[in-house]
């Protein structure tokens, strides 16, 4: 079992069991960075390499936040249908490394609101908070005002911090996407992020989608063939 596995379960906060039924069904709520490089796709197709099966839905428009999808007729819409066995809730990358009193004000209850919507409309479905990474050299928008912002180092901690936090206040399980990406990049030489230095490489989406793979099925994707049209050698130290 590859190291970032049982960070991955531990963030959960949950006992991993075995969702008896032949398909899985995962809407994505977010924005780029759940979209980029067909991340679902991406997932679809690591599971299936697994023998699962997964089906999924989205509505991730650029720049999106999750007060945004709060008050967005498409996502409502998504949520009401039912049927979903996971909902992913992704935040706008900023947000949840704002200043604490924002964070309060905003991310905290976006995420209340929308596990709300979830749980009233889909009694088994698991709500998962996708926690996102820093960007590669900061901030720079809000550094000037904000500092601890100023680095990758100083933005992953409060995304961790807020994400965990908000995981544990909605009884949610937390996708630690974050903390993964943190232990890959001391760990390897492999570049996780695109040019912007914020949106995910294809290697870094190709982590995102082994991170899900390990949180929806609890099992190592190390066994599979898979690689996400990333080298090999760069898939099996992910995985």
């Amino acid at each position: 079992m590859k190291p970032f596995l049982p960070l991955v379960l531990f963030a959960l906060g949950f006992s991993m069991t075995t969702r008896a039924q032949d398909t899985t069904r995962v809407l994505f709520i977010g924005n780029s960075y759940s979209y980029f490089n067909d991340m679902p796709v991406m997932l679809t197709d690591l599971a299936n390499s697994l023998g699962h099966v997964v089906e999924t839905e989205q509505n991730t428009p650029g720049g999106a936040s999750l007060q945004g999808h709060l008050n967005n007729p498409t996502t409502l819409s998504l949520i009401q249908q039912g049927g979903w066995d996971y909902v992913v809730l992704q935040e706008q990358s900023q947000k949840a490394s704002l200043p604490e009193d924002q964070v309060i004000a905003d991310f905290y209850p976006s995420v209340a609101g929308l596990v709300e919507e979830i749980r009233q409309y889909n009694a088994c479905a698991v709500p998962l908070l996708y926690m996102t990474w820093g960007r590669e050299n900061g901030d720079a928008q809000n550094c000037s005002w904000w500092p601890p912002v100023c680095t990758y180092t100083g933005m992953q901690e409060l995304l961790t911090d807020r994400y965990l936090e908000a995981a544990d206040m909605t009884e949610s399980w937390c996708v630690p996407v974050g903390m993964v990406w943190e232990d890959l990049l001391g760990e390897s030489g492999i570049d996780l992020y695109n040019n912007d230095g914020s949106h995910p490489s294809l290697q870094g989406s190709y982590l995102i989608a082994s991170t899900m793979t390990v949180a929806m099925f609890g099992s190592d994707p190390g066994p599979s063939a898979y690689t996400g049209d990333i080298d090999a050698a760069e898939a099996a130290l992910i995985d």
